[in-house]
């Protein structure tokens, strides 16, 4: 069993193997789609990481944070049914810094 986790990452993939370290979605055989995908949310979510908890909390900065953290819960979800039964997945919301409730 695989223990993984989606969280955005300011330098390198945004999917974590939890007692590995990151993994590159491609070397876990999702389809390229999603692979796609969560780069591309996690690029989107580079825009928060550098920014303080003030900042974060200005009401266009935590609409973007719930747009992110909403896509984010999705593609865990999505890379949990990909490779069930052998991992599970969690998320982390990096704009609140802690992990989304099951």
């Amino acid at each position: 069993m695989r223990y993984l986790t989606v969280a955005a990452d300011y330098t390198q993939s945004s999917l974590r193997d939890d007692f590995e370290g990151p993994v590159e979605p491609e070397a876990l055989d999702l389809p390229k789609a999603l692979c796609d995908e969560l780069r591309k949310w996690n690029d989107q979510y580079r825009k928060v990481i550098p920014l303080g908890e003030e900042a974060r909390t200005r009401a266009d900065t935590a609409e973007l944070i719930s747009r992110l953290d909403e896509q984010g819960q999705g593609l865990a979800q999505r890379v949990a049914d990909a490779l069930k039964p052998e991992a599970k997945v969690r998320y982390y919301s990096e704009g609140h810094m802690r992990y989304a409730q099951p």
